[in-house]
């Protein structure tokens, strides 16, 4: 009997899974969490966020994907217009925080995602005991 495998060919150039830093699924899918994307460059629209500790992470906390990427200083004043009739120097301190606050967001994520991964080790030890203790 042949085995099947389902991971990325390397001969198949043309697939977007093929991007650096992917982890991918057996299915040859990538995930990309919290882990593997890079924040502090503008949003990639073939990274969007699919990995589902991530996915229940940033529900957990009522974020969004945009929520964490880095959105550079003219196209924060684009985005938040009213901004925009501050002087410099407040534009500048009122775009800083926003800043801070989105690092915070990261970081919260990444624990919420750490913690998330502890339950579901626990509760998949506890399983076993379950199975081990009923079954051996």
């Amino acid at each position: 009997m042949q085995s099947v495998s389902y991971k990325n060919d390397s001969n198949n150039s043309n697939n977007h899974n093929s991007l650096n830093n992917s982890k991918s699924n057996k299915l040859g899918v990538s995930r990309w969490s919290l882990e593997n994307i890079d924040f502090e460059k503008p949003r990639n629209p073939l990274k969007k966020i699919n990995s589902p500790r991530t996915l229940e992470t940033l529900f957990r906390l009522g974020f969004s994907e945009e929520d964490l990427y880095v959105i550079p200083l003219k196209d924060f004043l684009n985005v938040y217009p009213n901004i925009r009739s501050f002087h410099k120097d407040l534009q500048k301190s009122t775009y800083d925080y926003y800043e801070t606050k989105r690092i915070e967001r990261i970081q919260a994520s990444r624990n919420e995602r750490r913690n998330i991964i502890k339950q579901m080790e626990e509760i998949e030890r506890t399983f076993l005991c379950l199975i081990k203790f009923f079954y051996f």
